[in-house]
């Protein structure tokens, strides 16, 4: 997926239709670490150092990391394509 061909404009907020039980789970823990990345976004945006955020955050991040990579994996993305 080039980012450049995407117009966040153009782009819709889908419903999310009934989760089955068995994705629970590892979708709550892709949200989760949305949610995670979003909040060092926004607190480094405004203008909290990135040192401070890891030591508060840093096991967190790097666990939401390792769950971003399987779902990656998961779903064969490249990002790195261009």
């Amino acid at each position: 997926m080039n980012q450049e061909d995407i117009n966040p404009s153009e782009l819709e907020v889908p419903e999310i239709p009934e989760i089955p039980e068995i994705l629970l789970l590892p979708i709550r823990s892709l949200a989760q670490s949305a949610y995670m990345f979003r909040g060092v976004f926004i607190q480094s945006a405004d203008g909290k150092p990135l040192q401070e955020i890891y030591d508060e955050r840093g096991e967190y991040l790097l666990l939401a990391d390792k769950i971003l990579d399987v779902w990656i994996d998961a779903l064969d993305l490249d990002f790195d394509q261009e």
